[in-house]
C-alpha cells in the first residue's frame, strides 16, 4: 500500500494534467514505499504546474465595454446563447454596453433599419419536456405597434458563445427592444415608452416598473413582473409559472401549458384580459376598480374569497364574479387545475384552506430583486 501522502500527491497530479502529459511526468518515478516517494511527488508538483498552461477561465474575467451614440427613438437587439442580460433606461442619447465576456456589436443607420422594418414579428414554436411528456409552444405572430415617423437607428449585440453577464443602459425613448437568450436570464427595469419582445428558452424573465406594449416568453422557467402598467401584454410559458404583481393592464393574454398563472393585487383598464393554463392553476386578485370575471375549469374546482361583497354566481366548474360593480371583461380558465378569485393580494387573506396554498406559495416567491450582472473593472 502507498503512504497516504503519496496517494494524495498522485491524485493532485491527475487533476492538474491531462493523461498524456501526466504519464510523461510520472512514468519513471518510483512509486515505492516510505517518505522518499512522497517527497519525490511533491517536488515534481511545482514543475508540473509550471509546464501546464492555466485554464482560460482561471484569470480575471474578460471585460467588454462600449458606448454608442444613437439618434432619437433607437432600436436595440440582443442575442445571447448563454448568459444574463440586464436592460435599464437612462437620460442619455447613448447605448452603453458592458459585459464579462466579449461581444459583437454593430450599429445600423436609419436607412438600413427602415429597409428591414416590418409590422409584425414571427414567434417560432419551441418544444420542451414536462411531466406530461413533450409540450410545445406553438408558432404565433406578435403585432408591433406603429412607431413614430422619426428615423430609427439600431444597435445589435451578440455574444460569442460563452457565458456573458451583460448590462445595457438605453435611452428612455428607445422605440423597440428585442432580447433573446438561449439559457439564462433577461432582466428589464424602467422601460415604459416603447415596445419590447423578450424570449428565454431555459431560465427566467424579471421585469419591474415596465410599461408600453410587450411580449414575454419563457419555454422552460418562470416569468415575474411587478409594479408595471401595460397597454398590451402577451406573456406565455410552456413549463413554469407566470406571476404579475401590482400591475395594471388594458389588454393581456397570459397562457401556460404546465405552469400556474397569478395576477395578484392587480387592476384592469377597459379592454380584454385572458388567463389560461392547461395543467396549472389560475389566480386573479383584483386590487381596485371593477371587473367582470368569467371563470372555468375543465376538471378542477373554482374557489372565491372576496371581502368587499363581490357578487359571485354560478356553480360547479363555471362561475362569474362581478367585482366593484363590474368593468372590463376578464376570463380565467384551467384544463386540469383550479381557478382562484379574490380581492387584493392573497397575502392579505389569512386562514386560507389547503387548496389555496399552491397559489399562495407562488405569490410569496414574489418577483426577486433585479441584481446587476457582475462586471469586473
Amino acid at each position: 500500500m502507498w503512504p497516504l501522502g503519496a496517494m494524495a500527491a498522485h491524485l493532485i497530479l491527475m487533476l492538474l494534467a491531462r493523461r498524456r502529459r501526466y504519464n510523461e511526468c510520472v512514468r519513471n518515478i518510483p512509486f515505492g514505499r516510505g517518505r522518499a516517494a512522497t517527497a519525490g511527488l511533491l517536488l515534481l508538483l511545482p514543475a508540473t504546474m509550471a509546464l501546464w498552461p492555466r485554464p482560460a477561465d482561471a484569470g480575471p474575467a474578460a471585460r467588454f465595454s462600449q458606448s454608442i451614440a444613437v439618434g432619437n427613438s433607437p432600436i436595440l437587439r440582443v442575442n445571447l446563447r448563454v448568459g444574463s442580460v440586464e436592460i435599464r433606461t437612462w437620460n442619455r442619447p447613448t447605448i452603453d454596453i458592458q459585459s464579462t465576456a466579449g461581444l459583437t456589436v454593430r450599429h445600423f443607420g436609419a436607412q438600413a433599419v427602415a429597409a428591414n422594418m416590418r409590422s409584425d414579428l414571427p414567434i417560432f414554436s419551441s418544444t420542451t419536456n414536462s411531466r406530461f411528456g413533450p409540450v410545445t409552444l406553438g408558432q404565433e405572430t406578435f403585432d408591433l405597434p406603429t412607431m413614430s415617423a422619426n428615423p430609427h437607428d439600431a444597435v445589435a449585440v451578440r455574444s460569442a458563445g460563452r457565458w456573458a453577464g451583460v448590462r445595457i443602459e438605453i435611452p428612455a425613448n428607445t422605440a423597440l427592444v428585442l432580447a433573446n437568450v438561449g439559457a439564462g436570464r433577461i432582466s428589464m427595469q424602467g422601460y415604459r415608452s416603447g415596445t419590447f419582445v423578450a424570449r428565454v428558452h431555459t431560465g427566467r424573465i424579471l421585469m419591474r416598473r415596465m410599461g408600453g406594449t410587450g411580449f414575454a416568453e419563457v419555454v422552460r422557467g418562470a416569468i415575474f413582473i411587478a409594479g408595471s402598467s401595460f397597454e398590451r401584454l402577451r406573456v406565455r410559458t410552456a413549463v413554469g409559472p407566470i406571476l404579475c404583481e401590482r400591475c395594471t393592464v388594458r389588454q393581456i393574454d397570459a397562457t401556460s401549458i404546465v405552469g400556474s398563472i397569478g395576477y395578484d393585487d392587480g387592476t384592469f383598464q377597459p379592454g380584454l384580459a385572458h388567463f389560461e393554463s392547461q395543467y396549472g392553476n389560475v389566480a386573479i386578485g383584483v386590487r381596485a376598480g371593477g371587473a367582470q370575471i368569467a371563470a372555468h375549469s375543465a376538471s378542477g374546482r373554482i374557489y372565491s374569497r372576496f371581502d368587499d361583497g363581490a357578487n359571485v354566481t354560478g356553480s360547479g366548474r363555471n362561475r362569474n364574479a362581478t367585482v366593484g360593480g363590474g368593468g372590463p371583461v376578464v376570463t380565467a380558465s384551467s384544463g386540469a387545475g383550479a381557478v382562484f378569485l379574490y380581492n387584493g393580494s392573497i397575502t392579505a387573506h389569512h386562514s386560507l384552506a389547503r387548496p389555496w396554498q399552491p397559489i399562495r406559495r407562488i405569490v410569496l416567491r414574489r418577483a426577486p430583486p433585479i441584481r446587476r450582472p457582475r462586471v469586473r473593472h
